[in-house]
């Protein structure tokens, strides 16, 4: 079985060329070429959401928080406070990436 993570800085229902090309992708590989495929991604809706607290965020009971055409979305919400480095550490504290062997030098 092949198996696709991705990690985008946001994801449906945010729009722009990059979420709608990577949704897209996902959905073809997940329901023409039976990969799984997990996407995990930011609460983030706009770009300001990305940097700041009073951006637009998805919240969980949202329609569109955890499942989007048959895909299961994992979201997390932005900390603000957190530095690069304990950021990472997050990140390769994931099963899913665990499960990726990678180098530190991938991130």
């Amino acid at each position: 079985m092949n198996h696709i993570l991705y990690f985008p800085t946001r994801y449906f229902p945010a729009i722009s060329g990059a979420e709608f090309y990577l949704q897209s992708i996902a959905e073809i590989m997940n329901s023409k070429y039976n990969y799984t495929v997990d996407v995990y991604t930011s609460t983030a809706i706009d770009f300001k959401g990305l940097r700041h607290a009073e951006g637009k965020i998805i919240n969980p009971g949202d329609k569109y928080y955890d499942r989007i055409n048959n895909l299961k979305i994992s979201r997390y919400p932005i900390n603000y406070n957190l530095g690069i480095d304990e950021k990472l550490h997050s990140i390769k504290n994931l099963s899913s990436y665990r499960t990726l062997q990678l180098s530190d030098e991938c991130l």
